[in-house]
């Protein structure tokens, strides 16, 4: 009888001490995870805004360089119910660089969520870039690479976008453009589409926030 009360204590022990373990690892990868990803986001609203960190810096200077140079304003739109904080970046000497804000919808396969940045008197576009998707490798998920990301650098904002009537067109490459248009992606009508629409939605209504001081 002892001998069996001994085995069953020992498996429980086991199991307790096995459990524990495997509780703690998927914790600290949470953890690590979240982490990343935070740190990914940094990264983007940083790039976006042109502020620029080394190569090879740690990721405590990342975050510390992204505290220091970014700042929440309390400004936010609004989509859906959700409030989206409006950035402010600022170069190390402290003078204003321009607004950042996340930008994010359905993709062709699932959401895709970036930020973009506006100069300080909202005219043009300081930059695009996307730190999460799930578009099809060398089709839609061109939206990450450095040629898509630059047609938007410096790209002029059309002056009646807040009102409602100007866009921003992703126009088939190789057709004629107007000021405001972008290359889509070949092969991805259907990114190219969802990307126009909500980068066009979520520009305008911030775009309505900050002159509102919202």
């Amino acid at each position: 009888m002892n001998e069996k009360v001994y085995t069953v204590l020992f498996m429980a022990v086991i199991a307790a001490v096995f459990t524990a373990g495997v509780s703690g690892v998927d914790l600290l990868s949470r953890k690590r995870v979240q982490l990343n990803r935070k740190l990914a986001r940094q990264r983007v609203v940083m790039r976006v805004l042109g502020i620029k960190t080394p190569q090879d810096a740690t990721l405590e200077q990342v975050s510390a360089t992204y505290d220091r140079q970014v700042k929440d304003t309390g400004m936010a739109y609004e989509q859906e119910g959700k409030k989206y904080p409006i950035l402010a970046g600022y170069d190390a000497d402290g003078k204003l660089l321009g607004y950042a804000f996340e930008i994010s919808g359905e993709g062709f396969w699932d959401v895709i969520r970036g930020y973009l940045a506006v100069s300080p008197d909202h005219k043009k576009i300081l930059g695009i870039a996307f730190y999460q998707q799930s578009e099809t490798p060398g089709l839609g998920a061109e939206i990450t690479k450095p040629w898509f990301e630059e047609q938007f650098r410096d790209k002029p904002i059309p002056p009646d976008m807040a009102e409602g009537q100007g866009k921003i067109r992703l126009a088939v490459p190789g057709t004629e453009k107007a000021e405001y248009d972008v290359d889509a992606i070949t092969g991805a009508t259907q990114t190219s589409r969802h990307v126009e629409v909500f980068l066009n939605e979520d520009l305008r209504a911030a775009l309505q926030a900050i002159r509102e001081g919202r």
